[in-house]
C-alpha cells in the first residue's frame, strides 16, 4: 500500500497566511505597488471632499486599476473578478475589497 502526505482540505489557521507571503518578492504586483507608494498624490488627495461617505483610498484604488492594465485586463468585471480570485490581485487593497466600487468607476470612464 502507498504511502501519502496527509491532505486536509478543511483545516483551520492559527494566523491566516498573509499575500505578502503569497507573492513572489520579484513579482510585477510588487513593482507596481512600490512606484504607486513612491508617487506624490497630494494633488489628488486634495481634490477628495469631507462631506458624505469615506472614499476608498486613492493610492489603493490606483493600484486596483493599475495593475490589471499591466495584465490586458482592462474589464471592471474582470478586474472584480481578478481580485476575488487572483492572489496577485488580492495582495493590492490588502483587507479592503473594493469590487463594489470599481463599477463607479467604469461609470466614469
Amino acid at each position: 500500500m502507498r504511502k501519502f502526505k496527509p491532505y486536509t482540505m478543511n483545516q483551520m489557521y492559527l494566523l491566516p497566511p498573509s499575500y505578502e507571503d503569497l507573492v513572489p518578492a520579484e513579482h510585477l504586483v510588487r513593482v507596481v505597488n512600490s512606484v504607486i507608494d513612491s508617487l506624490d498624490l497630494n494633488k489628488l488627495y486634495s481634490r477628495y471632499k469631507e462631506a458624505g461617505c469615506p472614499a476608498y483610498h486613492p493610492q489603493m484604488m490606483l493600484k486596483v486599476l493599475l495593475y490589471p492594465y499591466t495584465q490586458k485586463t482592462y474589464s471592471s468585471r474582470q478586474i472584480a473578478k481578478s481580485l476575488r480570485e487572483n492572489v496577485n490581485f488580492m495582495c493590492l487593497p490588502e483587507t479592503r475589497s473594493p469590487i463594489f466600487a470599481l463599477s463607479a468607476v467604469s461609470e466614469l470612464t
